[in-house]
């Protein structure tokens, strides 16, 4: 199976660029929203265990690190239970300790792991944050303070995979299906070098 770790700064497109991959490789890819999973439990006013100031203005409070871990380690686990072929992880690691431990934790000789560290320049994250939640003040402030207490733990956290793991995909772009499409190609031309032994049957049409 191919694990990849999908990273970026808040309102870069992560999430937007797993919803046009799970969509083009369907049943060949899950994906890992461990965010997604922790939003839905925490901010939504129908949960039972709603608090809305429960991240505190960042994406990755130290309070939330062990239940994001296990929500990781479940979400990997499942794929590779189901067969997937391509395990997409949104957001994660986000510490230096969980960092490490994903070294450790997946390095069956069965997985590929990579990484993609998409990037935007910071006015347009904060243009995308303002269009997408102007008429919710309470989640464009929450969005506001991620973006600026973010930076420092998510790039602690890529330096040490740009040295740790086997290979680093970096790619800039204003479009997601851009990315998405950045991704297929760079998978296929990977695949025909590192993964012959477990081939992943993707689409034939580019993008």
């Amino acid at each position: 199976m191919i694990l990849i770790y999908v990273m970026g700064a808040t309102n870069v497109g992560k999430s937007t660029f797993l919803q046009q991959a799970k969509r083009l490789y369907q049943d060949k890819a899950h994906l890992v929203e461990v965010g997604k999973a922790l939003r839905a439990k925490y901010l939504n006013p129908k949960s039972p265990h709603y608090d809305p100031d429960y991240f505190k203005g960042s994406a990755a409070p130290a309070h939330t690190a062990a239940e994001a871990w296990q929500l990781m380690c479940d979400g990997v686990g499942a794929a590779i239970a189901g067969g997937a072929q391509l395990c997409l992880v949104d957001g994660q690691p986000r510490d230096m300790q969980q960092a490490r431990e994903s070294i450790s934790v997946f390095s069956k000789k069965h997985l590929h792991r990579f990484w993609f560290h998409l990037w935007q320049p910071y006015d347009v994250r904060l243009g995308r944050a303002r269009d997408r939640d102007k008429d919710d003040p309470a989640k464009l402030k929450l969005s506001l303070q991620r973006m600026n207490n973010d930076p420092p733990q998510l790039y602690e956290v890529v330096s040490y995979l740009r040295t740790s793991m086997a290979a680093e995909l970096v790619h800039d772009t204003k479009e997601p299906m851009a990315t998405l499409a950045y991704v297929q190609r760079t998978l296929r031309h990977m695949r025909g070098i590192d993964w012959t032994k477990q081939p992943v049957d993707f689409p034939e049409d580019e993008l």
